[in-house]
């Protein structure tokens, strides 16, 4: 089908983001802040804590995660906006080996 379109075809790409960690058999969205008043980048609102994210398996699509944010990224950047903030969300805390040990 690929092949057979005319060269005149519009063709419409997006790229979204999501960060998900999973800590202590719990998952949880990194991209959306706890209600402690900290702005994800881009959006200027304060969201909820996590909401209900779990795992599921479709029959055609695979593995996906419900209530996952996906954020649009239009550049490089904006990606790594997204992840710095999301490692800013993560579970982290020191243990004997490491001070700053990701829990995650």
């Amino acid at each position: 089908e690929l092949n057979t379109r005319k060269s005149n075809d519009a063709c419409e790409q997006s790229c979204t983001v999501s960060f998900l960690e999973v800590y202590n058999d719990r998952l949880r969205d990194l991209l959306v802040p706890p209600s402690t008043g900290v702005r994800r980048p881009s959006e200027g609102k304060v969201g909820a804590e996590s909401r209900g994210v779990d795992i599921r398996m479709h029959p055609k699509l695979g593995v996906y995660v419900t209530q996952l944010t996906e954020s649009k990224v239009s550049s490089p950047s904006d990606v790594l906006e997204l992840i710095q903030f999301g490692n800013r969300m993560r579970s982290v805390a020191s243990t004997s080996m490491n001070s700053r040990s990701s829990r995650s």
